[in-house]
This record gives C-alpha cells, structure tokens and sequence, in this order.
C-alpha cells in the first residue's frame, strides 16, 4: 500500500488467500488521492473484489484450449501417417506395373516407412521408442 501512495497512478495486485482450506483470489485497486490539489497524494482509495470464480472459470477455458489443442496435434499426426502409407502404397503400384523404377521406388518405400516411424517416436510416450 505504501508503494501505492507514493506512485501518483492507479495500481493493480492480485491476492491469493487461503481460508478453510479454500483458495480465494482478489484484485485489489489502489488510487492515491490527495486532499489539497497540487499536493502529493496522502490518501489511498482501494477498491477489492473477489475474482475467485472468474479465475477458475479462465483456468478451465486454458485447460480446454489446451486438450484442444492436444487433440489437434494427435489428427494431423494421424493424417501425416495416413498419407505416408498412401504414398508408399502408391509407389510400390509404379514399382510393380514398371519393373525398370522398381529398385528406385523400393528405396523411396523405405524412406516413407522411416519417416512414418519417426514421426510416430515423435509423438509417442517416453521410452516407447527407445
């Protein structure tokens, strides 16, 4: 508070108090006033609300985002693979229609699959592709 008086514009804190075990949060708001004008501020106005729900409210819409997000990243995952083992299909058809492109498409087939593999070590839990 002191801080507040001595500055000459609004300022702003954020408090976390626990009571029975629960959390609430307040925004705290403090304006110096000053009796006489031209002088320096000697008094403080301070304005608290509880903003306890609305931060739990952000929180979740955080959390959501965020699994959102997670969920996005597992589908285009699955489509990178998806389309990995469509191309290689694809190639090993040329390669059997054209026996001369054969060697060449079966060493491109091979770079498909282990792009596809590390895309899915990529992604994968810890220590499942160690």
């Amino acid at each position: 508070m002191e801080r507040a008086l001595a500055g000459r514009e609004l300022t702003q804190h954020e408090y976390r108090i626990e009571i029975n075990g629960t959390t609430q949060v307040w925004d705290a708001r403090y304006l110096p006033l000053a009796t006489q004008p031209g002088q320096p501020p000697d008094q403080l106005l301070m304005v608290a609300t509880d903003v306890t729900e609305q931060r739990a409210a952000q929180e979740a819409r955080f959390e959501a985002a965020i699994a959102q997000r997670e969920m996005l990243v597992k589908e285009v995952h699955h489509r990178i693979k998806n389309n990995l083992q469509g191309v290689a299909g694809l190639l090993q058809q040329i390669g059997q229609r054209r026996p001369e492109v054969a060697g060449v498409m079966s060493e491109v087939i091979g770079r498909c699959r282990r792009s596809r593999r590390s895309t899915d070590c990529r992604w994968a839990p810890p220590g499942r592709c160690a």
